[in-house]
């Protein structure tokens, strides 16, 4: 039996549930032999046995038990959302795949990048980079700042979520509530990583928006939430909200409905993927560099510097058929992408099973 260790975001946060189940899906469609996964907390305390990290215990397991690690994917090196103890990862003796993970900046009032606070340190992330097999980023500005650590043979690969394949998954089937309904993907202001007066301008725009969806004639709306914290903002406003912690029912939701405006990028990526029109909000550079790289451009709004992004937001959700057809348009770019992933992720399972 081979087996394999699978570090990666256990907050509670369905986007994060999404980026594992494509890991798996490709994973599970490149491994030549089954590879048994023993999935981890990237950082903190997930029970008695499962420790969150590459700590000694997880090393000292991994090289007595398993074939091999994977990390991500997840914005890891952006918020330090990795747990290392140094000495048990060079002391790590099998394979290791960073895979598609993020660091990014931060936007100030100005319409400035600054580096965030509880970013992963310079030193730290080299150490992971020399470790690993491959180095897997999502975007273009994570190789650039490992370019500057001195990091080389890098891959921009994006999110795995373009790669996932829907007719694969038994999705369940469709419910009544977001049939035909426009979604707006909330996030909690005070989880963004924006200045305070934009969080605050965030309670009034939603307002603003569901307003005039209704003025463009969609009448059925309702709010999803991807985090249980998120739920506390939607319960001020007089529409129905959504919550859910499996990814599948998420991807239905988004199958099913007419139109989805985000605040979340893990929400416009896998809409692009079901061929929902969908306009994101972007507020900082991870989500901008996944924007990028996936050639979704048309379908986001600047929500730092845009004069009145609601405004343009709901330009655009008045050209439905011009949203899906640059969907479709930038699917041609996800393909180079995908055989990336593939390609990084045969090569590693290969390794482990060699072992």
């Amino acid at each position: 039996m081979s087996i394999a260790y699978h570090l990666h975001p256990a907050t509670p946060n369905i986007g994060n549930q999404l980026i594992v189940l494509a890991t798996q899906q490709l994973l599970e469609s490149v491994s030549e032999a089954p590879l048994d996964i023993i999935h981890m907390p990237a950082k903190g305390v997930d029970a008695v046995l499962k420790r969150g990290g590459l700590n000694r215990e997880t090393v000292y397991n991994a090289n007595h038990l398993a074939a091999g690690v994977l990390i991500g994917p997840g914005n890891l090196f952006e918020n330090n959302g990795l747990e290392v103890d140094v000495t048990a990862l060079r002391a790590l003796r099998y394979p290791m795949l960073l895979f598609s993970v993020s660091w990014a900046r931060i936007f100030d009032l100005s319409g400035e990048l600054h580096v965030r606070s509880d970013a992963m340190p310079d030193a730290l992330v080299q150490e992971l980079c020399l470790k690993s097999h491959a180095t897997l980023v999502r975007d273009v500005a994570t190789r650039r700042h490992l370019e500057s650590l001195g990091v080389r043979n890098i891959q921009v690969v994006g999110c795995p979520v373009l790669a996932l394949d829907p007719r694969q998954l038994n999705l369940p089937p469709p419910d009544s509530r977001t049939q035909n309904a426009t979604l707006i993907s909330i996030r909690h202001p005070e989880l963004m990583n924006v200045p305070p007066k934009l969080q605050g301008r965030v309670h009034t725009d939603v307002p603003r928006l569901i307003h005039g969806l209704r003025e463009l004639g969609h009448q059925k709306i309702a709010l999803l939430c991807h985090d249980a914290r998120d739920i506390r903002f939607a319960a001020h406003h007089d529409i129905p909200y959504l919550y859910t912690e499996n990814p599948l029912r998420y991807l239905s939701w988004l199958r099913d409905c007419r139109l989805n405006v985000t605040f979340r990028v893990h929400s416009l990526l896998p809409s692009a993927v079901l061929g929902t029109p969908s306009v994101h909000f972007t507020y900082d550079e991870r989500a901008q560099g996944l924007i990028d790289i996936a050639g979704l451009q048309a379908c986001s709004i600047d929500y730092v510097t845009s004069p009145d992004p609601i405004a343009a937001a709901l330009a655009a959700c008045a050209k439905e058929d011009v949203l899906k057809s640059h969907m479709m348009a930038a699917r041609k770019q996800w393909v180079p992408l995908e055989k990336k992933m593939r390609d990084a992720l045969q090569d590693w399972a290969r390794a482990c099973l060699s072992v």
